[in-house]
């Protein structure tokens, strides 16, 4: 089992990723923004963070920047629209950028890919 972090502001988009890997067995927290999350993670080792990357409080690209300046290992992967500033958040150091809209089956194969502790179970809703 995964301690999985997904931020967005709106709440559909927590939801979904949150209702799929939850379906795979996994822990996941969901935060409307960076601070928020970064509260909620405290007493929690993370394994995989999700976090789109234009939220209107909190945006993605600086929780990206707060996580690796900190040495967080932790992997990232960034979730943006079509016109969000994608080399933004590769080069604070998301290891994997996703743009919407985004299938559960491509979602599930990236955290696996980044992530050992990420395994998809019989039982994930896709």
């Amino acid at each position: 089992m995964a301690y999985i972090v997904v931020v967005d502001h709106n709440v559909g988009m927590r939801a979904w990723p949150a209702e799929i890997l939850e379906g795979g067995r996994h822990e996941v927290v969901t935060a409307q923004d960076g601070l928020e999350a970064r509260i909620l993670t405290r007493q929690h080792e993370v394994d995989v963070w999700i976090t789109d990357i234009s939220m209107s409080s909190g945006d993605g690209v600086g929780l990206i920047h707060k996580l690796r300046e900190e040495n967080c290992k932790t992997k990232i992967v960034a979730i943006c629209g079509k016109d969000a500033p994608v080399m933004d958040a590769t080069l604070l150091g998301a290891d994997a950028i996703l743009r919407m809209p985004v299938k559960a089956e491509t979602l599930l194969q990236c955290i696996c890919e980044l992530s050992p502790t990420v395994k998809l179970e019989p039982s994930t809703v896709y």
